[in-house]
């Protein structure tokens, strides 16, 4: 009995140890975490070795949710949530505390940390539209000296982002052609509907359509590549939109919106919002399209997507006196407003 007590007590003071401090990679396919120390990070992936029995395991970049990393302090986890909540200026500040606050920790940290800073900074200039060449410098410069760090197609792609919302459309199309050349399915995929859509801010549709129908047509294997699917056929839909053919675009926007699953609500939302802008667009049904924007001011998993719910609250600013429901509008303004001061979208409607 007394070496049973000996035995557990062990057990606990071991785990309690330093010794057995882990890293916890979260996954994005799946809700069990790998435990263990970050051995090796590359733009491939990191390497996980547990600490009992010295297993290791691979976890592909683009499979990771983000890294839990032992003995982050408090200021990493705040950053981190209040980027997943889209509090971008509560995340810079956290996490610029946290920059501080990991001076002395080990690299894989310190580097996850300067992204998480980056990464809310784009974001936030996305979002609003502003301070975009601060955000594309932080980037830039994430992205020349971590390149062999599991980020590195994650930064490319949110450079490409930044450089579309910049409209500098070269950039763009170098920024997702990296991660177009990843060994990664997943960043494939989104790298080349990246440089479909730089492609299509230029002004060469045809061309866009083709890189949009090359991922469309792709075989899938996984609902993340689904995902991607659906992406495609989307940019296919706004080309044809670009080339007034709207009845080709309703239908593939339509067909978004009849495949997509649950976990496809930022796509589903924007084909909603796609769906409104063309039954606005000739003017002569504006109750069709104000309750396709509904669908993304009403429903709870649309709504989440601040961006895109931004954007419905303004059409529906615009569509609902239209309609002799001016009172509705000034609602809609008003939320836009209060909800989302800094979007580009409120300050569109306002002038300012």
């Amino acid at each position: 009995m007394a070496s049973r007590s000996l035995i557990a007590t062990l057990v606990v003071v071991a785990v309690q140890s330093p010794l057995f401090a882990i890293d916890l990679v979260h996954r994005k396919s799946s809700d069990k975490t790998v435990g263990g120390e970050v051995t090796k990070n590359t733009r491939e992936g990191v390497t996980v070795t547990q600490q009992v029995g010295m297993k290791e395991e691979m976890v592909p970049a683009a499979d990771i949710a983000y890294i839990e990393w032992d003995a982050e302090p408090g200021p990493v986890k705040l950053g981190r949530g209040s980027s997943t909540t889209g509090a971008y200026d509560e995340a810079i500040k956290q996490y610029q505390e946290a920059v501080k606050a990991v001076a002395s920790s080990k690299e894989g940290l310190k580097v996850d940390v300067q992204f998480g800073l980056a990464r809310a900074m784009a974001r936030k200039a996305i979002r609003s539209g502003e301070e975009l060449p601060d955000a594309v410098a932080a980037m830039k410069a994430f992205v020349n000296a971590n390149r062999e760090n599991f980020r590195y197609y994650e930064s490319e792609l949110l450079l490409g982002e930044l450089s579309l919302a910049s409209n500098d459309f070269a950039s763009a199309r170098q920024a997702y052609q990296s991660a177009a050349e990843s060994s990664s399915g997943e960043f494939q995929r989104a790298g080349k509907i990246g440089v479909a859509r730089a492609t299509l801010g230029r002004g060469d549709v045809a061309a866009a359509k083709a890189l949009f129908g090359e991922v469309a047509a792709l075989p899938t294997g996984s609902p993340a590549e689904e995902s991607s699917r659906l992406e495609a056929i989307l940019g296919q839909a706004l080309c044809l939109l670009q080339e007034k053919d709207h009845a080709g675009a309703r239908k593939l926007v339509d067909k978004v919106i009849e495949e997509a699953k649950p976990q496809d609500a930022a796509i589903q939302a924007e084909a909603y919002l796609r769906q409104g802008d063309l039954l606005a667009s000739d003017g002569a049904n504006p109750k069709a399209a104000i309750l396709a924007y509904l669908h993304v001011d009403v429903i709870p998993e649309f709504a989440v997507q601040r961006d895109m719910h931004a954007e419905a609250l303004f059409q529906l600013a615009r569509l609902w006196p239209a309609v002799g429901e001016a009172d509705r509008g000034a609602d809609a303004a008003n939320r836009l407003k209060s909800q989302y001061p800094d979007s580009a979208w409120n300050r569109r409607l306002t002038g300012k």
